[in-house]
């Protein structure tokens, strides 16, 4: 169940490991006793191209440090701390966080239809284990608000495309300063980049790609050149 806690959530994480190693109910089981930890989202994925694998997100109202996470799912899991796959989830405090947390969760049944036109296997909300069944309703609200935003949305610039291609992985620093050197060269582009690059856990290990929704508003040529 969803604990109490008081004040702002801070952020969370998201893991990945090997189907052979775990199972989600051995990393909710270990969840579930962590004072620290508030919603989570925890599933299996088992057919799609990639490896099988449990994949979730969960939600910490006080910074709890990566390693030290790290260290209590390798005690909680008996499993080598190399073996599980763990990273921030990219979200600061308060609503950023949870929506960052219930994107990922919107992701995990592969039931949109993002997903489905990339040919994913769906899998029922009822094999996700989640801290509390209202979770799905957040979720529910999280897409209407999606779906407003890109309704409304306006294209994104030039510097913008670059930090979301960096932050997913689609590209990398080296490339962006070679095929846009104008811009890497406008102050205070270089920290930007060097930024969203330092955020490219978003990519999710080439799992999660970048959506369609930002895609559909980048310039296609400059996508072209820093990707192809």
């Amino acid at each position: 169940m969803t604990k109490n806690t008081r004040g702002p959530l801070y952020a969370g994480y998201r893991l990945t490991i090997p189907a052979d190693l775990t199972t989600p109910a051995a990393v909710a089981a270990v969840l579930d006793t962590q004072r620290t930890v508030h919603d989570y989202g925890i599933g299996l994925h088992d057919r799609d191209r990639a490896a099988p694998h449990v994949q979730g997100a969960w939600l910490c109202p006080t910074r709890v440090a990566l390693p030290e996470m790290h260290q209590r799912l390798s005690r909680g899991l008996d499993l080598a701390a190399d073996l599980i796959d763990l990273d921030p989830l990219i979200a600061g405090r308060g609503r950023s966080a949870r929506d960052a947390f219930l994107g990922f969760v919107s992701y995990l049944p592969h039931d949109d239809a993002e997903q489905q036109a990339r040919g994913k296997a769906v899998y029922s909300r009822d094999s996700i284990l989640v801290s509390d069944p209202g979770v799905w309703e957040q979720v529910d609200k999280w897409r209407e608000r999606q779906a407003r935003k890109l309704k409304a949305a306006r294209p994104l610039s030039e510097v913008e495309t670059i930090e979301f291609l960096l932050m997913y992985a689609n590209t990398d620093l080296e490339t962006v300063m070679m095929h846009e050197p104008l811009l890497w060269r406008v102050p205070g582009n270089k920290s930007r980049f060097t930024g969203a690059y330092a955020d490219r856990g978003a990519a999710i290990h080439g799992q999660h790609d970048l959506p369609e929704h930002l895609r559909a508003r980048m310039p296609a040529d400059l996508v072209e050149r820093l990707t192809a």
